[in-house]
């Protein structure tokens, strides 16, 4: 399906974006989940982003609106926290301009229809959107490894004046 024209989704209501099926907003569209409605993607993991924004369109979220990430996966719920305690990379969104997406502060985890509680973060890297639940990802670690690094090396410095 594709969104051409402004649109919002307001009301409680709950945008839903089935497994396989893709959802493009383009034409410089704006998809805006209002307050206290949702976006649901259904998605696998290691699949594509279900949700596709061209140029210059953009997706926006309202402060109590929600994305729900429903994960379909083959899995017994002690697998699926095995999975997950060895940290999940999802695909959400794709876009050709990293500006057109809006990272939603509220996000409720499914895997297989089923509630999942578990800490998240959401980034967004090469231009699309990822919410990562359980370890966080290796480049995190080279992250945090750096910042430790260049402090360390400013200590240094600073001990020797």
């Amino acid at each position: 399906a594709k969104i051409y024209t402004d649109s919002r989704i307001t009301g409680g209501a709950i945008l839903t974006v089935y497994e396989e099926a893709r959802l493009e907003l383009v034409d410089g569209a704006s998809l805006m989940i209002g307050a206290d409605s949702a976006l649901k993607i259904q998605t696998t993991l290691g699949g594509d982003a279900p949700i596709g924004i061209l140029e210059g369109a953009s997706v926006v979220f309202d402060d109590t609106a929600r994305m729900v990430v429903d994960i379909i996966v083959n899995a017994s719920e002690s697998e699926i926290e095995s999975v997950v305690n060895q940290g999940v990379k999802v695909a959400v969104l794709t876009a050709e301009n990293a500006s057109g997406i809006g990272k939603p502060l509220n996000i409720d985890f499914l895997f297989n229809g089923v509630s999942f509680d578990a800490d998240w973060v959401a980034i967004v890297e090469d231009d699309t959107l990822y919410v990562t639940l359980g370890i966080p990802e290796p480049s995190m670690f080279g992250l945090l490894a750096g910042a430790l690094a260049v402090s360390m090396v400013g200590f240094r410095r600073k001990m020797r004046k």
